[in-house]
C-alpha cells in the first residue's frame, strides 16, 4: 500500500502534459500538497465530469489536440491506453485505497468548460501501519525537486508550480 501509488501519478503526468491546451497562453499548474496532489490545465475534456469519473471504458478524445505528443508518448510506452488513463488511475487508487479524511474515494477531477479548464485531484492515502515507505520517498523527491526550483525563482511554496 502506498500513499500515491507511483503509476497513478506517472499517468496523470502524461495525461497532463498531452491533454493541455497549448494554443492557451494561461499556465498549467502541479499543485503538490500534504494531502494531495493537483494537475491543473488549460483546455477542457469534451465530456461532462460525470460521464468521465463513471466511465467503465476508455473515452476516446473527440479532438485531435496534440497528435504528436501522443504518438510520442505512445511510443515510449508511457500512452498506451487510449482514452483509458482516467479509467486506470481511478482503479490504481480503488486498488491502494485512496480516500480522503472525511471517508470519500480521493480522486477529483472538473472539467471547466467556461473557462476552459481541466482539474485533476489524486489524494493521499492515509498514513497507516504496514504502507511502504517507497511512494513517499517518491513524492519527497517531487517535493526536494519543486523546493529547488523554487531557489531558482520558479513560481512554487503556497503557489502552484507553473509550467
Amino acid at each position: 500500500m502506498y500513499r500515491y501509488p507511483q503509476a497513478a501519478i506517472i499517468e496523470a503526468l502524461v495525461n497532463f502534459i498531452i491533454h493541455r491546451d497549448y494554443s492557451s497562453a494561461d499556465l498549467a499548474y502541479i499543485t503538490i500538497a500534504t494531502e494531495y496532489v493537483e494537475f491543473k490545465n488549460p483546455g477542457s475534456s469534451p465530456y461532462p465530469t460525470e460521464e468521465i469519473l463513471n466511465a467503465n471504458e476508455p473515452l476516446h478524445p473527440k479532438y485531435q489536440r496534440n497528435s504528436t505528443l501522443i504518438t510520442i508518448f505512445s511510443y515510449l510506452g508511457l500512452n498506451q491506453r487510449r482514452g483509458g488513463g482516467i479509467l486506470e488511475i481511478r482503479q490504481l487508487l480503488l486498488e491502494n485505497g485512496n480516500h480522503k479524511a472525511d471517508g470519500s474515494f480521493g480522486f477529483e477531477i472538473e472539467s471547466l468548460k467556461d473557462v476552459d479548464r481541466f482539474r485533476l485531484r489524486i489524494y493521499a492515502r492515509s498514513n497507516e501501519v504496514g504502507m511502504s515507505a517507497a511512494p513517499q520517498r517518491y513524492l519527497d523527491h517531487l517535493i526536494t525537486a519543486h523546493q529547488q526550483l523554487r531557489l531558482q525563482g520558479i513560481r512554487a511554496g503556497s503557489q502552484p508550480l507553473s509550467i
